[in-house]
């Protein structure tokens, strides 16, 4: 996702789920936080890689992946 203020998704992102954070990595570039919720009754784990600078340009990554 591009042009997305950084802080407000992650505020909307907690919103809207239980996501619980399980893990964080950080440089100087970016940070990629993993989490885990449940969504449609599936157990989820949710990727986000974003800049480490709210100031920094970059784009928000999200990826997931969930159990069956």
């Amino acid at each position: 996702m591009t042009d997305v203020d950084h802080e407000l998704f992650l505020k909307s992102f907690f919103t809207r789920t239980d996501a619980e954070k399980i893990d964080e990595e950080r440089d100087a570039v970016q940070i990629s936080r993993f989490y885990i919720l449940i969504a449609g009754g599936r157990e989820q784990f949710v990727n986000l890689k974003f800049p480490a600078s709210p100031t920094a340009e970059g784009s928000i990554v999200a990826s997931s992946i969930a159990d069956d």
